[in-house]
């Protein structure tokens, strides 16, 4: 069976996919394939790249700014 983790966008609630992502793999729960819209494309690159680390990082430095002047560095 294929997993596929389909990733939404909608500014900072691409933060909360992280810690989805994160209690996944935890679970031992992997993808084989994801998609993603806007935050959730940025999200899901992490995941492919295998860097979701990097991603928490990047969007606890956002803290409550706006996701339009995006933090990931």
């Amino acid at each position: 069976m294929t997993t596929a983790f389909v990733l939404w966008g909608g500014g900072s609630l691409g933060a909360a996919q992280v810690g989805m992502l994160r209690a996944l793999a935890a679970h031992g729960v992997r993808a084989d394939l994801v998609v993603g819209a806007s935050a959730g494309a940025l999200n899901a690159a992490y995941y492919a790249a295998r860097t979701i680390s990097t991603a928490s990082r990047s969007w606890r430095r956002c803290g409550a700014r706006s996701a339009v002047t995006m933090c990931i560095r």
